[in-house]
């Protein structure tokens, strides 16, 4: 893949698997599917050669990759493609990248973002808006298929929050809890969690602010009791919340409080929790520069 080919400004998708390895991805104008990956020794993969195509799906510029490292021998990446369905494909230490890439179905605008985690090695889980405005999901585990391969996506609700065109988030706090965040087109924050113990909570709960309409919410845990969220306003300023398992969510009793910054409104924001005690967040400015 070539400069040329990422000229439509393709979203790049990165993580660590280990602590001296780096994966890169990306969607070129071919609609093909690349990567690229960086090792200590041996510096990136891309410099002395090309970035590999993971060929077999075709995509829409642009579209967003998601990538998960649910062990550090093991990758997979999920994008949603011209058709409107989900693909996968995997790569592993013992044999490489999958040829195959398996449909795992759902009705969802050509090219938008899946957000997908792993709440343990075994398990992996898929969240998307499909194109009716609701929240879907997906699972898979060890030794299962995806249950969106035998029947349909399980739908989360969320058509009164008008969410067409939103971006979901999700973080996994410990292995039996998940926590998802979309922003509605109210501009309001909302929340839904699962556990292993009662499933699905019933109702979207509403966290408040003032957004632009469906803006990216950046969801990270410091620690199993620790969440924080970060948006950007309609003003161009950077809001955060806070839950706690002692007291709750801060935005539910307070207003969000501001990072201050001069950015495009509803500007994705970028968020790292590398130990416990230290937060780092990253966003491009107005300039085109990047801030943190």
């Amino acid at each position: 893949m070539t400069a040329e080919s990422l000229q439509r400004r393709s979203p790049i998708t990165a993580l660590s698997r280990l602590p001296e390895h780096l994966d890169l991805f990306a969607c070129g104008d071919d609609g093909i599917v690349y990567t690229a990956w960086w090792e200590k020794e041996f510096y990136w993969s891309s410099i002395c050669g090309s970035w590999k195509p993971l060929a077999g799906v075709t995509v829409p510029p642009r579209a967003y990759v998601s990538a998960v490292a649910r062990k550090a021998d093991h990758l997979d990446i999920f994008v949603c493609a011209v058709d409107g369905k989900v693909y996968t494909t995997w790569w592993s230490q013992t044999s490489g990248w999958d040829r195959q890439w398996r449909c795992l179905g759902g009705e969802f605008t050509p090219g938008w973002s899946v957000s997908a985690v792993a709440r343990d090695p075994e398990s992996l889980d898929l969240l998307a808006c499909g194109i009716d405005g609701y929240v879907y999901t997906s699972n898979w585990t060890s030794g299962k298929h995806w249950s969106s391969r035998r029947g349909k996506w399980l739908s989360l609700g969320g058509s009164e929050l008008d969410l067409l065109r939103a971006n979901v988030s999700v973080v996994s706090r410990s292995s039996n809890i998940l926590e998802v965040f979309v922003c509605g087109g109210n501009g309001r924050s909302y929340t839904k969690s699962w556990s292993q113990s009662s499933g699905w909570s019933g109702v979207w709960n509403n966290l408040n602010g003032k957004f632009p309409r469906c803006a990216d919410i950046s969801a990270v845990a410091r620690t199993p009791t620790h969440l924080d969220l970060f948006i950007c306003g309609v003003d161009g300023r950077v809001y955060t919340c806070w839950w706690t398992q002692k007291v709750g969510w801060s935005g539910i009793t307070r207003p969000w409080g501001c990072l201050g910054g001069k950015l495009l409104p509803g500007a994705t924001i970028s968020a790292i929790a590398r130990k416990p005690g230290q937060l780092d967040l990253f966003v491009s400015g107005r300039d085109g520069h990047v801030y943190t």
